[in-house]
């Protein structure tokens, strides 16, 4: 499974195949020069013959190739910027929420006063000592470790070795690493450590949250002061921390509250620093809050709702991905299953309708039925949230229209696979994985009156 195209894995290949189809058009040439002595005429002749195999590839490729019209790789990286707050540090995972947000600031030069800082780089040394750099407008990232012992590469892990009982204070910690003493060095000799290996000198740290700071930084509103916790518990369980890791918990605690953090993926940064409990879901963003909010299956964070229906129905594109003549093929679709868009507007609406805002969640029901053009990206466990909001928002038809086609895509799908299994082809883990989302679908909605739309899904699970 790729993320996109992979194509210019064989470039090499096309050169040598471009060789083969030039000598092609010369035998063609010279078939037609025994019979057509006039050699204008048959080069004329052998050209238009030859330029009918790629004229084939054109129409019978073009619909599935064309981009036209088509911003969602732009609009989204635009999408990942405008989720944060001013002066914030945006910590993408992979390539498509890296290298959007990247074109967005160095070509469109919007909102260059975010760093965005990849949490695969910072794997290495020499990216973390980039971050101490200004770059366009955002300003440098704050260590309390020096740049010295990033450099190194026997720093590349550091041991987990707990000097203390209890939970140390992280700056305590911080600065006992970036420490240099003789007494510190003996220690370190006689665990089998270099002089020049650093350690994490703590399994259990505690940050305390700076209110003042997160007040003024937006981190937090004062609306939210009574649900701030006055210090964060983090429990660590490795025995030993990566340079991605301990680069993360050093760039956190130093600022102190006093620059906002936002992860673009759960499964990757905060969740891998016990920090996975205290997010806040800003739409292509989670942003770092200290206000614990534990994970409801799916749903991860706390939702500020005014912020994020700002966001929705104001600042996000949506790359036009709704225009009938746009083409959107399986890696966008998979592009926009991971940015979890459509859970975005139900997640917004359900909490909407939570706080009694009815009328805000219906102009959110109504942007998403705008802008998913389900017939084209599909239907997954997501769709089953989208149909709940608006049976509660009370668009009853467009909740019975979107149930009626998920059960007939998942039947569709369910027999399709179904078939290749009797042929002998494996596909346990599509059956598996399609059955899952179908039994999501059903628990969410059995409580309402779904009976009717449901019953073909129910009669075929108990086949």
């Amino acid at each position: 499974s790729q993320a996109r195209e992979r194509d210019y894995a064989y470039v090499g290949s096309f050169y040598a195949f471009s060789i083969w189809i030039g000598l092609g058009v010369f035998w063609v040439q010279s078939v037609i020069a025994k019979m057509i002595k006039n050699r204008k005429v048959s080069t004329i002749l052998a050209l238009a013959i030859s330029m009918s195999v790629p004229l084939i590839l054109i129409t019978q490729n073009w619909d599935d190739h064309d981009r036209s019209g088509r911003y969602i790789a732009s609009d989204f990286g635009k999408n990942y910027l405008s989720s944060t707050l001013p002066n914030s540090v945006l910590l993408p995972y992979g390539d498509n929420d890296t290298f959007g947000p990247w074109y967005a600031q160095e070509v469109e030069g919007h909102r260059t006063d975010v760093r965005v800082c990849n949490l695969s780089y910072i794997q290495s040394g020499w990216y973390v000592q980039q971050m101490f750099s200004m770059f366009n407008d955002s300003k440098p990232i704050d260590f309390t470790i020096p740049k010295s012992v990033y450099n190194l590469d026997n720093n590349t892990f550091m041991d987990v070795i707990p000097i203390t009982e209890g939970y140390a204070n992280i700056h305590d910690v911080l600065d006992f690493i970036a420490l240099k003493s003789d007494k510190k060095n003996e220690f370190k000799k006689s665990r089998g450590l270099d002089v020049n290996d650093e350690f994490f000198p703590a399994n259990k740290f505690a940050i305390p949250v700076n209110k003042e700071n997160a007040l003024k930084a937006g981190i937090i509103t004062e609306a939210d002061l009574p649900y701030v916790v006055d210090t964060i518990f983090v429990d660590l369980s490795a025995t030993s921390l990566s340079i991605d890791k301990y680069a993360l918990i050093d760039m956190i605690a130093t600022a102190d509250w006093s620059r906002p953090f936002y992860f673009t993926q759960v499964s990757f940064g905060a969740g891998e620093i016990g920090l996975g409990d205290y997010l806040q879901f800003d739409g292509f963003g989670y942003r770092l809050v200290p206000i614990k909010t534990s994970r409801d299956g799916y749903d991860v964070g706390r939702i500020d709702t005014d912020y994020l229906y700002n966001k929705v129905m104001t600042e996000y594109g949506y790359g036009n991905m709704n225009d009938p003549d746009v083409f959107l093929d399986i890696f966008n679709k998979n592009y926009i299953g991971s940015t979890r868009l459509q859970d975005m507007f139900s997640r917004l609406a359900l909490e909407l309708i939570k706080e009694g805002k009815m009328e805000k969640a219906k102009k959110i029901m109504d942007k998403c039925l705008e802008i998913m053009p389900y017939d084209k990206i599909g239907y997954d466990w997501m769709v089953g949230p989208t149909i709940e909001a608006l049976h509660l928002v009370g668009d009853e038809k467009a909740a019975s229209e979107l149930l009626t086609k998920s059960v007939d895509y998942y039947l569709g799908y369910f027999y399709y696979y179904i078939s290749l299994e009797e042929s002998g082809i494996n596909v346990d883990s599509e059956l598996t994985r399609a059955l899952q989302e179908v039994i999501e679908l059903y628990k969410t909605l059995e409580k309402y009156d779904y009976d009717e739309e449901l019953k073909p899904i129910k009669d075929f699970i108990l086949e």
